[in-house]
């Protein structure tokens, strides 16, 4: 009898229980992570409202108009909103392909908005939350994107755009954390081919982020799927895991991190390393259920597989029972080919033999081989539910 063919059956089997039971309790897993953000709220509200300064201009909106969205509901909801709470007539502003919101985010600075709203995907977000970093100006967020990831962490209600307005233009302000990617000069060459050949190397600087940023396969992933942006209109989410498909197999790559400046560096194996500000991500795929946007640390995720197809349904395995709660995920006598180790870190370093891409909330930023990443926390000011 081939006892090593009956184990991988048997952790194949696991694997499938352990996706469907992390389906069949995904509401339970959200409606537990809810409570806990609501709490932390409402404790913060109760001893630091984070009043920011009275400012006398009207509410600006910054808007994606490629996203496929209702736009004469959202406008008319934000504007008897402003109406009714006495705010004066929203200014719009259109993002484009040139400028994504930064100088659109500066013009509403300038002219002292109260309040200024990301309306789009987490793009737009990700650029107006930059520009907002540090300033005390609320960010109001309108999610008509894909993903929607800082506003799922917020508990936002997605599907009612009336109330998203009513939290926009007059929710309470709460204050979390940013993530601050720097990508430092690349001591290894761009891959001469690649499958997306508009991909260049990353310029070098500071970027912001709200959600996550990483280098790897989450980058690839990224990249595919904006190359197909027809498919994620049309399917929403589960285009990513479709984009992940022809990379799932690709080669590793070689990490060394080094976290904080005290620590000796470690050089490991891994498909993909990611520094998160947000513990549930695209899909509602959990990597750490107590991770919160408002906690002053970040969690560093390094992702590996072995063995094939085989690692990549450990690892689904592995992740749908962390998502569930379940912290012993191994199972005895079996050896682990999908590996999750998390870190709760303020900043680290990352280094590759090799160029790989790099994405900071989605946005792709090209190739690189040494990227830092650190947290600021209470950096940003988000309306969220009175």
């Amino acid at each position: 009898m081939d006892w090593d063919l009956i184990l991988w059956v048997a952790t194949f089997i696991i694997a499938v229980v352990a996706l469907l039971g992390m389906l069949r309790n995904r509401r339970t897993i959200r409606t537990m992570m809810i409570e806990r953000r609501r709490t932390t709220t409402m404790r913060d509200t109760e001893t630091n409202p984070h009043t920011s300064t009275t400012r006398q201009g009207p509410p600006y909106v910054i808007y994606n108009p490629t996203k496929k969205a209702n736009w004469e509901e959202i406008r008319e909801a934000i504007a008897r909103t402003a109406h009714d709470a006495s705010l004066g007539e929203p200014i719009w502003l259109e993002t484009t392909a040139e400028d994504p919101g930064v100088s659109q985010t500066q013009a509403a600075i300038d002219a002292q908005a109260a309040v200024i709203i990301a309306a789009g995907g987490d793009g737009t977000v990700r650029v107006v939350a930059e520009g907002l970093t540090n300033t005390n100006i609320p960010l109001g967020l309108i999610p008509v994107g894909t993903g929607n990831v800082l506003a799922r962490n917020l508990n936002l209600p997605l599907d009612d755009v009336r109330e998203l307005a009513v939290i926009a233009l007059t929710g309470i302000n709460r204050k979390i954390d940013v993530g601050v990617l720097e990508v430092k000069k690349a001591h290894a060459p761009s891959p001469q081919s690649t499958k997306h050949e508009d991909l260049k190397s990353a310029t070098i600087g500071r970027y912001v982020f709200v959600v996550n940023a990483g280098m790897g396969l989450d980058a690839a992933i990224m990249a595919e799927a904006d190359a197909n942006k027809k498919l994620k209109e049309i399917i929403g989410w589960p285009a990513y895991f479709k984009a992940a498909m022809p990379h799932i197999l690709a080669p590793k790559m070689t990490a060394t991190i080094s976290v904080g400046s005290a620590t000796t560096p470690v050089t490991t194996d891994a498909r993909t390393v990611m520094f998160l500000n947000c513990g549930e991500l695209v899909g509602g795929l959990v990597f750490d259920s107590t991770s919160k946007t408002d906690d002053g640390w970040m969690e560093l995720a390094v992702v590996d597989t072995r063995a094939g197809i085989i690692g990549w349904v450990d690892l689904l395995r592995r992740t749908g029972l962390r998502g569930m709660g379940i912290k012993k995920v191994d199972i005895p006598g079996v050896p682990a080919q999908g590996d999750l180790d998390i870190h709760r870190i303020r900043e680290a370093t990352l280094e590759t033999e090799q160029s790989h891409p790099v994405q900071v909330d989605g946005d792709v930023l090209g190739y690189a081989n040494h990227i830092r990443a650190r947290i600021v926390p209470n950096a940003l000011n988000v309306r969220v539910r009175n």
